[in-house]
């Protein structure tokens, strides 16, 4: 039997590679509920304009709902609490996403033992002892 002639649009041979180069860590639950889709509606509503944009005297529409204290670290009671919630467009939400990278790390780096998930458990100090096994690990 003759094999089939690869044409342009069809998949490369072997294992596919699209999930592997298009996945990325997922948000938080929180986010895939009626009532962030509720709350993140009305706050766009509410503040059409992005807030970034207008501190800066542009005008743009507002396309996304961002947490001033990002959620990992003001946890479940402030995921909804609207005086956390401002309404941003895509660019500026994108940057404030790679800021709040950073203070997210550095906050977890002060906080060991944190799931990310306030209220589910109280962190844990760290203790110099684990602290050194740690580093010794790392070397």
């Amino acid at each position: 039997m003759a094999e089939k002639k690869r044409l342009p649009w069809d998949p490369p041979p072997g294992p596919s590679t699209y999930h592997k180069k298009t996945s990325r860590e997922q948000p938080g639950a929180p986010y895939h509920t009626w009532r962030w889709t509720k709350l993140s509606r009305a706050i766009r509503t509410e503040h059409p304009l992005c807030a970034e944009c207008q501190r800066r005297g542009i005008i743009r529409p507002a396309t996304c709902v961002d947490h001033i204290t990002p959620w990992p670290i003001c946890g479940e009671q402030g995921f909804f609490d609207r005086s956390n919630l401002q309404a941003l467009c895509d660019d500026c939400n994108n940057q404030k996403g790679l800021r709040d990278k950073a203070k997210i790390q550095a906050w977890k780096r002060a906080h060991p033992g944190w799931d990310g998930n306030a209220g589910a458990r109280t962190p844990q100090p760290a203790t110099p002892g684990r602290r050194q096994k740690l580093t010794r690990l790392k070397r």
